[in-house]
């Protein structure tokens, strides 16, 4: 039997103490991530699962945003985390009680490893794949437990000979100190103008992730030999695994090859805290093959996690939530 309770009344050091302790916890599912998204307009509800011998053996961080006529949207990236039994009736239920909305579009994403056994009891409890989703559910990450040697050897023949072309001479890698959000704004702007890319974060976005998880980031700048930025390398830190999170390289800089060396200064480094996992993110082979090789490049481990699943009482709105997202991805 088992069982969710709302965990609203957890303190950030608590919940995310609980968290870590899952083999699957994902970043997005920490406390600051649900404060975060609060600034823009989503409501985070936080709850556990307990089974019969009172053993939480199941955390979901939801947000929540409130549309008119007692419509809600949910979303719970990178979770609910845990035994993937226990995203049951009971879970839909109390959920559906604590938000008080008479019609609601839920959608998780547990990073539980894809099987026909996970996808099958999703389907039984009346879970859905969506047609559309926001995230492959494919992503890479590094074992950061093996020696120095051995990540090398992993190199891919073609990010190694990239890595060696870095110039020494015209660049000078730095752990930024501090750090300046204006410079990383600035250069953000260039490279989405320059690969006629859309935003990747706002200037509000950015500032607030860092009021947010200042204490857990870490960037490492690259400058030329005037001391300008032309490129740089950041992780955010949770528990034992650390996830990249920023990057950016100006144009002017690409030849040089600062990519490379920067995100291998980035992996060193973490290990050397005692991370035992750095989390490349999410991947997508078919729409995005530049990033995907370069991620692959890195002998990193390729992973497919159950992905993203759906829940309504009320079918219209699937469709229409769907074809909203097919829009904004295309």
């Amino acid at each position: 039997m088992v069982n969710w309770v709302i965990a609203n009344d957890m303190t950030m050091k608590e919940w995310d103490k609980k968290l870590v302790h899952f083999s699957d916890y994902d970043f997005y599912q920490s406390y600051n991530w649900g404060e975060y998204k609060k600034d823009f307009g989503w409501i985070p509800y936080r709850s556990i699962a307990i089974d019969s011998n009172n053993k939480i053996i199941a955390m979901a961080q939801c947000l929540l945003r409130s549309l008119p006529c007692s419509v809600g949207i949910s979303w719970c990236p990178g979770g609910p985390i845990g035994d993937y039994r226990a995203i049951n009736t009971n879970f839909i239920e109390l959920y559906c009680k604590e938000v008080e909305k008479r019609i609601l579009y839920f959608r998780i994403g547990p990073k539980n490893i894809l099987c026909d056994d996970s996808s099958n009891f999703l389907v039984k409890t009346g879970w859905k794949t969506p047609k559309y989703k926001i995230t492959s559910g494919l992503s890479m990450y590094l074992d950061l437990t093996v020696d120095e040697e051995n990540l090398k050897a992993k190199f891919s023949k073609n990010w190694r000979r990239n890595f060696n072309r870095f110039k020494k001479e015209d660049l000078f890698i730095r752990k930024w100190e501090n750090i300046n959000i204006e410079e990383m704004i600035d250069l953000y702007r260039d490279v989405e103008r320059f690969k006629k890319i859309g935003v990747q974060y706002t200037d509000i976005e950015l500032r607030k992730i860092f009021y947010f998880f200042k204490d857990k980031i870490t960037i490492y700048r690259c400058d030329n030999s005037k001391g300008a930025l032309v490129a740089f390398r950041g992780a955010i830190v949770l528990g034992s695994n650390a996830y990249d999170f920023f990057a950016a390289t100006h144009e002017s800089a690409r030849k040089l090859y600062p990519s490379n060396r920067l995100l291998w200064i980035m992996i060193l480094h973490c290990k050397r805290i005692g991370i035992s996992y750095y989390d490349l993110g999410g991947i997508d082979p078919i729409n995005n093959p530049g990033v995907y090789n370069f991620k692959k490049g890195t002998g990193a481990k390729h992973f497919e996690s159950l992905g993203e699943w759906e829940w309504s009482n009320l079918g219209l709105l699937r469709i229409a939530l769907n074809s909203v997202i097919r829009k904004r991805m295309s």
